[in-house]
């Protein structure tokens, strides 16, 4: 099945995530010929009517297309989806910097969901996966930072901080005629 651009006049291949199944193409076919008929019976509305339907068309099918990256893989049990999903979800995106692999669409959170599912059925153990990836792109990749001497502050800043407020709020206290 070949799609055709208009604008850049150009031939592609399957357009990924939308239209593949028979189940999306029969949701679609019907939910075409409903706002066919839908059209035609209210053609005369004001603008703002037709921006509520729109919304309402846009909210109702934008779950014809979404997919948990875990949906896109073959797992052999309900265990290794479920690891799959937490390892994807424990990295960052390089390229998004505040997404997680499993929320980010960049081509190299793919790669890396990929490499993952890779090692996944190579029977490697989560630190194994973890190590592998903080060896390649630092710990950059891990949302939360590991406990060491040189992250030491970044875990107590917190703390200290309110430290200094508490103490700083007590002198004042302390200090203020009664």
């Amino acid at each position: 099945m070949m799609s055709y651009c208009p604008i850049e006049r150009k031939r592609y291949g399957k357009v990924p995530g939308f239209g593949q199944s028979r189940v999306v193409k029969f949701v679609l076919l019907i939910s075409v010929m409903a706002l066919n008929m839908v059209l035609k019976s209210l053609w005369k509305l004001n603008i703002y009517t037709w921006v509520k339907i729109l919304i309402w068309i846009i909210l109702f099918s934008a779950h014809l297309t979404y997919a948990l990256p875990a949906d896109l893989y073959a797992f052999s049990s309900e265990q290794d989806s479920q690891r799959f999903l937490n390892l994807t979800k424990t990295f960052r995106c390089v390229v998004c910097q505040n997404q997680s692999l499993a929320d980010s669409d960049t081509t190299l959170a793919k790669d890396l969901r990929h490499k993952i599912y890779q090692m996944l059925n190579g029977n490697k153990s989560d630190d194994e996966i973890r190590q592998y990836l903080v060896s390649r792109y630092g710990e950059f990749i891990l949302f939360s930072p590991l406990v060491k001497p040189v992250t030491l502050v970044l875990w107590g800043f917190p703390a200290i901080l309110l430290t200094f407020i508490l103490g700083g709020f007590w002198l004042w206290r302390r200090s203020r005629p009664q």
